[in-house]
Parts: C-alpha cells; sequence; structure tokens
C-alpha cells in the first residue's frame, strides 16, 4: 500500500514539474522513487532472511531460541508439497520457512519421500 502510494505521489510530482518547468517538483519526484527503492529493498532483505537453502538453516538473526521455535517446514512455490530441509526432494532447490500451520494453511501437504511427522503438518 504504501508502496503504491510512493508511486502516486512521484508521478504525480514528475508530472507536475515537468507541466509547470519547476525542478522543485522533479526533485520531489526523485525524492519519492529513493524511498521507494527503499522499500523495496528492504522488503526483500526481510524475506532473505526466510529463505533457506536445503542443508543449511536460515540466517534469521531475529528468531527465537531454538527450544522457543516451533518446528519448520520448507516449502517450493509452484509446489505442493512440504519438506524437511534435508530432503533429497528439494534437490538444491531453495525455500521458504513456514510453520506446519502456515503450510497446511496455504493448502501444502506432506512429502512423500521425507515424510515429515504428520503432527508437523497437522495431520493426526
Amino acid at each position: 500500500m504504501l508502496l503504491a502510494l510512493l508511486i502516486v505521489l512521484g508521478a504525480a510530482s514528475l508530472a507536475t514539474g515537468v507541466l509547470l518547468a519547476q525542478m522543485v517538483f522533479v526533485h520531489a519526484a526523485f525524492a519519492l522513487s529513493l524511498a521507494g527503492l527503499a522499500l523495496v529493498l528492504a522488503r526483500a532483505l526481510h524475506r532473505r532472511k526466510r529463505t533457506v537453502t536445503p542443508g543449511r538453516p536460515a540466517e534469521d538473526t531475529d528468531a527465537a531460541p531454538a527450544e522457543e521455535t516451533p518446528d519448520l517446514v520448507v516449502v517450493v512455490a509452484g509446489r505442493r508439497r512440504c519438506h524437511r530441509a534435508d530432503c533429497a526432494a528439494l534437490d538444491g532447490t531453495e525455500g521458504d520457512e513456514l510453520t506446519p500451520a502456515e503450510a497446511v494453511e496455504e493448502g501444502f501437504s506432506p512429502c512423500t519421500r521425507c515424510h515429515p511427522e504428520p503432527e508437523l503438518v497437522g495431520q493426526d
């Protein structure tokens, strides 16, 4: 929502600056563009913190201690299975870590190779 607002304000400011030949509006458009870029980069870095490569844990420095963190499963965009982080079916493919509840909520089912524990993905 904020990014869309920055885009609209930047475009309006640029158009106003060009039409009125006022550089202050052009500079404002440039500043809004930089703010939008910063927002996109911040979101990308936040998303990257959750990305995991199989066999290597996610590098999330904000994570709770291991005893408080729920078990996680790995999912890959475009696939409908959830996996253990060391599953051979991932075959070097990067995925996102989700809690079991998130995986079930998004429609993922357990992998037939690594068989995440049924209670891990909310199935009895």
